[in-house]
């Protein structure tokens, strides 16, 4: 089967003089002259990438970034600013503009890649990871005791069970502690282990070694349930979650699933907290075959009312048959369908000598082919060579209903778009469909 592969095309045009009409009578043509199109600013900053460096989201400058046309000439090349880790960059409109990133621990390298740029554009890059879990140190929390229940108590850092006891020691780690932070306590029928109530301790100042305490308690609500209805019959199996959010972190939560019937699934009824400032909602759909399952993402207001969303418009459905040559520098997809989407991103990984790079991709909507972009001379040695070998990390196309198109995709940053379930739970998006 023949690949097509990503062009961008870039068009330029000039008036011409025209021959004369005859020998009599000679005509010229004043057509003003058309300049072939400039290259304007393109803005790129480059955040932190590695577990070890600065924390996510922290400036990281000396990174190489370069704006290359699509016939493969360089169209600029920069080092972002030390300090404030930032660049300009002169790009012409469809360029793409890719930052380089060195490892730390070893001589390999990661890329990344915006495609199909425009002038005005702020490209930001850097990953979410994880970072070191030092003890920041430990507060005790109490609350009213209620008879023949168990208690469990969310914070920002995870789920502590106390038992019976009515109050208990919890601990925070540079990870996941915010400050302040929300605590949350749930009491569960120590028989049945059904929520009976919960409550929420807001703004916590964290005290290492001092004591918050609960107030009072509210009645679990036991009207919640989880609906999808107007599925399409491609979907084989369903799996539904929803999450009380702590402190931007999913804490307490339920989860149901099973074969959908008439294009509609819909779980038990089941207490709910009802506590946090926020509700996140994780779908998965899946069908037989070779496909990527597709995820959906929803953030929502907390209420007592079950969560329901019907007929959600999917983007195509993306086979896992993908292709990817690192002698040929170029990768392909097959996505399946017609549904709405804003792009795709996707990575792959090859080693060369023994030593690991990685590429990523932000690529236009509709796109199901690329050829890599030509690296320029001083780092071309980060390019797959002919003998290395490599694979996909993962391919997905996704749609944001609130972004009306890919101009305000180039606008997220490369860590809000490597982690879209991530930003919707933390509040950043309210809803995404992706392969997943």
């Amino acid at each position: 089967m023949a690949l097509s592969r990503l062009v961008w095309l870039g068009l330029a045009a000039c008036g011409a003089v025209s021959a004369p009409a005859n020998n009599d009578a000679k005509t010229v043509d004043t057509t003003p002259m058309i300049d072939a199109p400039a290259p304007g600013p393109v803005n790129v900053v480059t955040q932190s990438r590695f577990s070890g460096g600065p924390p996510p989201g922290s400036p990281l400058g000396g990174i190489a970034v370069f704006a290359i046309r699509p016939d493969g000439t360089l169209a600029d090349m920069q080092t972002t600013d030390a300090s404030a880790a930032t660049a300009t960059l002169q790009a012409y409109d469809g360029d793409s503009v890719t930052a380089l990133y060195p490892h730390m621990g070893d001589a390999g390298a990661d890329l990344t890649t915006f495609m199909g740029v425009k002038h005005g554009d702020t490209l930001t890059f850097g990953l979410r990871f994880g970072l070191s879990s030092a003890l920041v140190g430990s507060m005790n929390i109490a609350w009213p005791a209620i008879a023949n229940t168990n208690y469990v108590v969310y914070t920002d850092c995870g789920g502590y069970g106390f038992g019976t006891a009515t109050s208990g020691s919890i601990s925070e780690y540079t990870y996941c502690h915010r400050d302040p932070m929300d605590v949350m306590i749930v009491a569960r029928d120590a028989t049945t282990s059904i929520v009976t109530q919960a409550g929420l301790i807001p703004a916590v100042a964290f005290q290492n070694g001092g004591t918050a305490t609960l107030q009072n308690w509210h009645a679990a609500t036991s009207t919640k349930s989880l609906q999808i209805t107007g599925l399409p019959s491609e979907v084989t199996n369903v799996s539904m979650s929803q999450f009380e959010v702590i402190s931007g972190n999913a804490a307490f939560s339920f989860g149901a699933g099973g074969a959908p019937s008439n294009g509609q699934f819909t779980s038990s009824a089941f207490q709910w907290p009802g506590q946090a400032t926020l509700e996140w909602t994780r779908i998965f759909l899946m069908r037989q075959g070779n496909w990527a399952q597709m995820g959906i993402f929803d953030n929502t207001a907390p209420t007592i009312q079950p969560y329901s969303i019907t007929a959600p418009a999917l983007p195509p459905w993306m086979t896992t048959n993908y292709v990817f040559s690192a002698a040929a520098q170029m990768m392909a997809w097959f996505p399946v369908g017609t549904g709405p989407q804003k792009g795709t991103i996707l990575r792959v990984n090859w080693s060369h000598n023994g030593v690991p790079y990685s590429w990523s991709f932000v690529v236009p909507p509709g796109v199901t082919a690329l050829t890599f972009p030509k690296l320029p001379d001083a780092v071309a040695m980060n390019a797959p060579h002919l003998e290395d070998t490599g694979g996909v990390n993962y391919v997905r196309t996704f749609d944001i209903p609130e972004l009306a198109g890919y101009d305000d995709v180039r606008k997220l940053p490369e860590m809000t778009l490597t982690g879209l379930d991530i930003a919707v739970e933390a509040g950043q998006l309210k809803r995404v469909i992706q392969n997943f």
